[in-house]
């Protein structure tokens, strides 16, 4: 079975940062609540399989946007069916495998981190 590793070319993918960061004020207690600015990371792009499987590394930029946090990921076939799903995840890379349908198969991927933000007291 052939791994293909594939590298993300920002041209080939949209790549999106959103900034959140929130304060909370409670006068009564005149107790302040501050809240960790957090960055949310969506990008997109396309594949395809190779007899089954394709590994997909993420840029540097991505990587240390990520820090280690945890990321969710989408997959989409186009042009034919094929039961994709996520085999492997690290903060390096994701592997996307199928063992049914078109093994071949084109598809969308998407990546993005749920919005967290840490409380400081």
């Amino acid at each position: 079975m052939k791994n293909i590793i594939a590298t993300i070319i920002m041209i080939g993918a949209a790549l999106m940062y959103t900034k959140n960061a929130s304060a909370q004020f409670n006068n009564e207690n005149s107790n302040e609540k501050f809240y960790k600015m957090d960055v949310k990371v969506d990008i997109s792009g396309s594949s395809k399989l190779s007899n089954g499987i394709i590994t997909i590394e993420l840029p540097q930029k991505v990587r240390e946007t990520l820090d280690g946090r945890k990321y969710l990921v989408s997959l989409t076939p186009f042009g034919a069916w094929s039961a994709l799903y996520v085999k492997e995840l690290n903060d390096k890379v994701f592997v996307v495998k199928s063992e049914s349908g078109d093994l071949n198969a084109k598809f969308f991927w998407q990546i993005s981190t749920p919005s967290n933000l840490e409380e400081k007291k």
